[in-house]
């Protein structure tokens, strides 16, 4: 959901948008607020782009001791391009994780998508979810093509126009936006005088 609390979040993340532009989209989102957008719409059950969202996939991640283990299946949000699901042999994948994993106060910021590296989708279909973008991994495309057509996994959905860019901005903040003057100070040029 795009919100004005949202729209001062990008404004302070990313200080080069224009503060009237960011004011004209708080105003349209007021005006529009009366309307309902679907946040999805349903697409070629075989058919993968970037942001649909599937389920049945398991993941392989890493806990603190460095123990590797293998998740029950999950749902995932598709991350790699068209282009690239076309042209590589894997896909990326981002996990679905529940709201109830989430710290006690914590629930309205990831819902207002305030957080950096989580994405909610306001969606009845995955209400109770969140993508975490800080865990990716990669999957076989010809596996994921043939389980998708055996069935096991299956496709959820495909997001609407109108969530697909809140999922650029969400995805941008979380990998583009520039680090703090403490880190950048850390960064040396050649030819500076640090």
């Amino acid at each position: 959901m795009i919100s004005e609390k949202f729209i001062d979040f990008v404004k302070d993340v990313l200080p080069t948008v224009d503060k009237e532009k960011a004011e004209e989209l708080k105003d349209w989102i007021k005006d529009t607020e009366k309307f309902e957008y679907e946040s999805y719409y349903s697409y070629e059950q075989n058919d993968l782009i970037q942001g649909d969202i599937i389920d049945g996939i398991k993941f392989v991640l890493m806990n603190k001791e460095g123990k590797i283990y293998i998740t029950d299946k999950m749902k995932a949000m598709v991350m790699s391009t068209s282009c690239d699901i076309a042209n590589d042999d894997n896909i990326t994948l981002c996990p679905l994780f529940e709201n109830s994993d989430l710290k006690p106060g914590t629930i309205e910021a990831v819902k207002n998508n305030l957080i950096y590296d989580t994405f909610y989708i306001n969606s009845k279909k995955v209400e109770d979810y969140h993508v975490r973008f800080s865990v990716c991994n990669t999957v076989n495309k010809d596996y994921l093509f043939s389980a998708l057509e055996q069935g096991k996994i299956k496709k959820i959905f495909t997001m609407s126009m109108m969530t697909y860019y809140l999922f650029i901005v969400k995805l941008t903040i979380h990998y583009m936006r520039m680090e703090d003057s403490e880190v950048k100070g850390l960064r040396k040029d050649k030819n500076s005088s640090n």
